[in-house]
């Protein structure tokens, strides 16, 4: 009776209702949809009870021209993009005021990001672990076969992101790991067999843009953290030991990495066939272009496909999804092809809003990048320290633009960096000095 009134307590109703989005992720689009109106409404009656006052600033400003932009853009391409998308395009303000929430219980310490960590830790190393019983028996947990022969989808079943949801959350579970040890509940030598489990978990499920950049935020982490230095120095080798171990063992894992490296760079790169005794073996792609028309280079398609599409309507865009429309009057030499989205948020935001949507958006990253690098304090507690840098590299990462994406305005994507981006507010934040937002 007691712990029911305190979860109906608003402002920890509002808080359990955040640090459910990781397992809401995992549950599908309908649950992510429910959960984030959830957020929104305790949120904003939250922020009301509390008297609580929205101050506009330059990135937010900045960010609310972007989200109109997007509405504007798709009514002016009405005839492209069609009545849905403009609705559609309407309702993607609520990640925007998933932003605005977010940072004003940041400021007034109304947001327990323990808890969300917390909750991002067991769920990323649940989809962990399920991927390698996935790996080695052929099922995972609830019986799910791999998406197809060699691609693991662990509890996703029909979508092969288990990897990119691991990687996405993996920060902020390194530092729900962090917080636990720093309150001994955990001690602090688990650090190199989670972190591990979670690069290998990726390696094995074939999302290779995901296994890039968590190896990325590892190279990051070692750079600008000497407390947790020489831990993942020893994290990064032995990642990279036992995947080529794995892949010299699994031909077909191998051949997936080695053409993902000849996608990029050009280079030799071996393919799998089957003979007639439907055995597979090595044959050579000469000298891939990731541009050309070569074998699985479709990403370098995708994208020439999505920079056509911009160009016919440079400065507003064509409008939310376009891309869809646009992709089947841009024929490559070869026929066409066409795409749900640009694989690329730059690409997208500069087909869907234009150079003005862009700009805007961009104005928006820098001023939150640089101000919260700015704000900074290198005497502060490691705990304090690690959570501003690992919000920052996390942030920086999702925004990196060399790497294939989902899409900016799905509704799972969507959520997951929208998410990422409102919980830069934290470092935006220099007047906290009780560190209430990781209390009890």
């Amino acid at each position: 009776m007691f712990q029911l009134k305190k979860l109906l307590n608003l402002e920890n109703l509002t808080n359990f209702l955040l640090s459910l989005l990781p397992i809401s992720l995992i549950a599908g689009s309908l649950i992510v949809n429910l959960n984030v109106l959830l957020f929104l409404i305790a949120g904003i009656i939250l922020v009301k009870q509390k008297g609580l006052v929205f101050q506009i600033n330059k990135a937010k400003l900045f960010l609310t021209i972007f989200f109109i932009l997007i509405i504007v853009s798709s009514i002016i391409n009405f005839s492209t993009v069609g009545q849905e998308n403009i609705f559609k395009s309407i309702l993607l303000l609520r990640f925007l005021f998933l932003y605005f929430i977010i940072e004003i219980l940041l400021i007034n310490n109304l947001l327990n990001l323990r808890k969300l960590f917390a909750f991002s830790l067991l769920c990323t190393s649940f989809v962990s672990i399920d991927l390698f019983i996935q790996y080695i028996f052929g099922k995972n947990i609830l019986g799910y076969e791999p998406l197809h022969k060699h691609i693991l989808s662990g509890v996703f079943r029909d979508e092969a992101i288990a990897g990119g949801y691991i990687q996405k959350f993996f920060l902020l579970s390194f530092l729900g790991l962090i917080i636990f040890s720093d309150k001994k509940q955990l001690p602090k030598n688990l650090i190199i067999p989670v972190v591990l489990i979670h690069a290998l978990a990726i390696f094995v499920s074939t999302n290779k843009m995901p296994f890039v950049l968590i190896l990325f935020s590892i190279l990051l982490l070692i750079l600008f953290s000497k407390e947790l230095r020489i831990s993942l120095i020893i994290c990064f080798i032995l990642t990279i030991t036992i995947s080529i171990f794995i892949a010299k063992n699994d031909s077909n894992l191998e051949q997936r990495y080695l053409t993902f490296y000849g996608k990029i760079f050009g280079k030799n790169s071996p393919n799998t066939i089957k003979d007639e005794d439907n055995k597979l073996k090595y044959e050579k792609i000469s000298e891939m272009d990731f541009f050309s028309q070569g074998a699985g280079a479709e990403h370098g398609l995708i994208y020439i496909v999505a920079f056509e599409s911009f160009k016919k309507n440079i400065i507003v865009g064509n409008g939310l999804k376009s891309i869809r429309i646009n992709c089947k009057k841009i024929v490559m030499p070869k026929g066409e092809m066409c795409l749900a989205h640009p694989h690329n948020f730059h690409l997208e935001v500069l087909n869907d809003t234009g150079l003005l949507g862009y700009l805007f958006l961009f104005l928006f990253v820098m001023l939150t990048f640089f101000k919260s690098f700015r704000n900074y304090n290198p005497k502060d507690t490691f705990l304090k320290k690690s959570i501003f840098l690992f919000i920052l590299i996390n942030f920086f990462v999702e925004i990196w633009p060399i790497k294939s994406t989902g899409s900016l305005f799905s509704t799972w994507t969507g959520s997951v960096e929208w998410l990422m981006v409102a919980l830069t507010s934290y470092n935006l934040n220099n007047r906290v000095e009780k560190f209430n937002n990781l209390k009890d």
